[in-house]
């Protein structure tokens, strides 16, 4: 499942309204998917909470690959979406690359992504 970074921050934020959800979404899950262009976006929102511990969670994760990061797709292919569809910046275009192959996102940002996959948690 292609992960957005609202739900990553959730899961290891205790304090975030949406911990128990991003958290009990992320531990049902065999096929954790993070797209790359995420990683800083959840090191700045990890850091800025105070969140240490929850970084280098997250790097051992990713080392002992229980969760993989997606590569980024073609420039051409993010050039191309983001021209058609004005409202996704760069991040979000990557995360839409990631899901449409996929087919279902976690997410917390259903605004921008609702109409296009299947939604959890």
């Amino acid at each position: 499942m292609i992960v957005d970074t609202g739900v990553i921050v959730a899961a290891f934020d205790s304090l975030d309204p949406d911990h128990a959800a991003s958290y009990n979404c992320l531990a049902n899950q065999d096929n954790v998917v993070i797209p790359s262009a995420c990683l800083p976006e959840i090191d700045y929102w990890l850091s800025k909470r105070g969140l240490r511990q929850a970084q280098l969670e997250l790097i051992t994760n990713l080392e002992i690959d229980a969760w993989r990061a997606e590569p980024l797709p073609p420039w051409q292919t993010i050039k191309q979406l983001m021209n058609n569809r004005p409202e996704l910046g760069f991040v979000d275009t990557t995360v839409h690359l990631a899901a449409k192959t996929k087919g279902e996102l976690a997410t917390l940002d259903r605004r921008t992504f609702g109409a296009d996959f299947k939604i959890v948690p």
